[in-house]
């Protein structure tokens, strides 16, 4: 625990670099406030006095970026090994971009659609590349019309792609850089889903009657449910999802006959061609069973 010498009825976002070095706070006052949690010796800072930030500055365009939601801060090594810290500020209206805390280079927004969507608070993310994940909802609707929601990932200043994964989000963290871990809530209770970026593939999706966290680590994620039991007695359990190898998501591609699905796999995988050639003839002996006969000529 730390303090700072501002008000923290103050904060509009506070965010802490993953290895504990580096924390941002976004205040009221539009100001943006840069603090190091450890000195070069690896000594804690914050236990005897208010941290003084080591670097104020005022937000760009407020009317425009004020509505903060998140930060998101990464650590970069650079190529001759100088560590530096890179943030992501995000609003509802926008991203922006600040390239470096050491250097303290001035922010700039992301590279994108102007006014064309809103972002969605406690939706985004950053992996171990200093990739940005974000949850974006569709600005302008017409009278009656559903908003469509997509997922937007940004390196650095560029977009680098954009995936429909519909309905609002309530939470977003990425799984092992290029999967997506999903809570939402549904009609039956709350859903779990986990995306591949790689394939655009759902490769998980399960409903909870209620879902009281979702932690990611590097190898596993966890999620603990509760649901009422007995008596009114509330029960929990602790869920550990972990990814499986290759040869079984394929498998179970084939069981459920997806066939594309499985053949994306197995060439991202660098299968032998051998194991693709036969994905190709499952996939086609399935369509010529259904009377598919051109379809199985492809």
């Amino acid at each position: 625990m730390f303090r700072i010498r501002e008000s923290p009825d103050s904060v509009k976002a506070f965010r802490v670099s993953k290895d504990a070095v580096i924390a941002a706070a976004v205040f009221e006052s539009d100001e943006v406030h840069i603090y190091r949690l450890f000195d070069v010796k690896g000594d804690f800072m914050g236990d005897k006095r208010p941290l003084a930030p080591v670097l104020k500055f005022k937000l760009a365009k407020p009317e425009v970026y004020g509505n903060v939601v998140d930060l998101q801060i990464h650590k970069k090594v650079e190529s001759n090994g100088q560590v530096d810290y890179q943030m992501y500020l995000v609003s509802a209206n926008g991203v922006l971009y600040f390239p470096s805390i050491e250097k303290r280079e001035d922010c700039k927004p992301v590279v994108d659609e102007q006014n064309a969507f809103k972002l969605t608070p406690n939706c985004s993310d950053v992996n171990s590349s200093g990739m940005l994940l974000v949850d974006a909802m569709q600005a302008q609707l017409k009278d009656g019309e559903d908003p469509k929601y997509t997922l937007r990932r940004y390196q650095n200043r560029d977009l680098v792609s954009v995936d429909v994964l519909e309905g609002h989000k309530d939470k977003l963290r990425f799984f092992r850089d290029q999967q997506i871990v999903e809570l939402k809530q549904i009609k039956t209770g709350m859903q779990v889903s986990i995306y591949d970026f790689q394939n655009r593939l759902t490769v998980y999706c399960q409903s909870f009657p209620q879902v009281l966290f979702v932690e990611v680590e590097e190898d596993a994620i966890y999620v603990l449910t509760a649901q009422p039991g007995k008596a009114g007695i509330v029960q929990k359990q602790l869920f550990k999802l972990y990814e499986m190898e290759d040869n079984i998501k394929i498998q179970t591609l084939l069981k459920k006959g997806l066939f594309p699905e499985a053949q994306d796999i197995a060439r991202a995988a660098n299968f032998p061609g051998e194991i693709i050639a036969e994905i190709s003839k499952e996939h086609a002996d399935n369509l010529y069973e259904k009377k598919q006969y051109d379809d199985a000529l492809k």
